[in-house]
């Protein structure tokens, strides 16, 4: 297809909202006639009180089933200025427990063959 949309998703306080949020910009789309396949390149739970693994599941659902949510970007590796601790994948010291959650739900990843 070639055309993408490049989006961030926040405001997310639970459960639920990822999924509302990815409907109302599907219906938008729709709505628009500018279907097409779409990177949401940062995401995250919006506080500490959001259980993020939780959303990492949200997400993961959703991949597995809608093929317009092409690829998604969480918020954080190892978020620098520590604005958002709780949602950083690692540490100076290794994954945290969020990262090693994230880590688990990636699809396995095909070796190349006869590649160039």
């Amino acid at each position: 297809m070639g055309a993408y949309w490049h989006i961030h998703v926040y405001d997310v306080y639970q459960p639920g909202d990822w999924t509302i949020k990815w409907q109302a910009w599907r219906a938008w789309m729709k709505r628009h006639n500018l279907v097409r396949p779409t990177i949401v390149s940062e995401t995250a739970g919006w506080d500490a009180t959001v259980d993020q693994a939780l959303i990492l599941d949200e997400i993961a659902a959703i991949q597995k089933v809608d093929p317009y949510l092409d690829t998604v970007l969480w918020y954080s590796d190892a978020d620098y200025w520590q604005l958002w601790p709780w949602a950083n994948l690692r540490t100076e010291r290794g994954l945290t427990q969020l990262g090693q959650h994230y880590v688990d739900l990636q699809p396995p990843v095909e070796p190349m063959v006869n590649h160039p």
